[in-house]
């Protein structure tokens, strides 16, 4: 078979293993969502497409490995899957759909491929064991809320980047190192904040910055929401 359909399998719970066959191609929406017996999934060298909420709501996920050749994870791919720890992505991805791993509170490794042009709102929104993760230099925009209530230190802002969403950086608590590519037109980093190249937006003050005074740059005229939120060691800002 080529298709497993849409909701093919979706809430079979007593379902421990899961071996697709090589033959496919394209698995539908929710074709495995509400599996809660799984602990591992491989997905075959030859499928091309993933629907949405494909593995969602699979409680026992752990392990993913995804060898096909598709180029979006899609909307609520892995959505709420808590036990995920570890997933690996084919070069080919070049979209993490929206709330794609949103939910997935155990998510600690993930590999982003070089090729990757957009991570959208929400995709890695509540993944709070989420220290560390790499940012292409082929990225092009990161959505609204994409890394919200995760543990990430540092953010890579390559010089391709030219959308960041609203809050992208919201709540995250142990982010402390903005990095803007020099040539990247759109953005810059003073040492303290990330602002529009011009400086006539400030997008976002990292929550782990230890600093009780910061003086917002003279050419700003819009301070994004929740910008300074959540910074403990703010005392003044003028």
């Amino acid at each position: 078979t080529e298709l497993i359909a849409g909701g093919a399998l979706s809430g079979c719970d007593e379902l421990t293993e899961i071996i697709i066959p090589d033959s496919v191609k394209y698995i539908g929406n929710s074709a495995f969502s509400n599996c809660s017996g799984i602990k591992s999934i491989v997905v075959p060298k030859n499928v091309i497409k993933t629907g949405r909420a494909v593995f969602s709501d699979c409680d026992n996920l752990e392990s993913v490995e995804i060898l096909g050749s598709i180029t979006v994870v899609d909307y609520l791919s892995f959505y709420y899957c808590k036990k995920l720890t570890r997933v690996v992505l084919p070069d080919t991805v070049k979209t993490i759909g929206e709330s794609a791993f949103n939910g997935c509170a155990s998510l600690e490794e993930i590999q982003l491929p070089e090729g990757l042009e957009v991570i959208a709102k929400k995709a890695f929104n509540y993944s709070p064991k989420l220290t560390s993760i790499n940012f292409p230099e082929s990225l092009t925009e990161i959505g609204d809320y994409a890394f919200e209530k995760t543990n990430i230190s540092s953010v890579h802002i390559s010089s391709d980047v030219s959308a960041i969403g609203e809050c992208a950086f919201y709540n995250t608590p142990n982010l402390s190192t903005i990095t803007v590519d020099e040539n990247n037109p759109h953005f810059v980093f003073d040492g303290k904040a990330l602002y529009s190249k011009d400086k006539s937006k400030l997008f976002c003050y990292p929550s782990g910055t230890e600093q009780s005074l910061y003086v917002i740059d003279g050419e700003t005229k819009t301070i994004d929401r929740s910008a300074f939120s959540g910074n403990p060691y703010l005392e003044a800002i003028t």
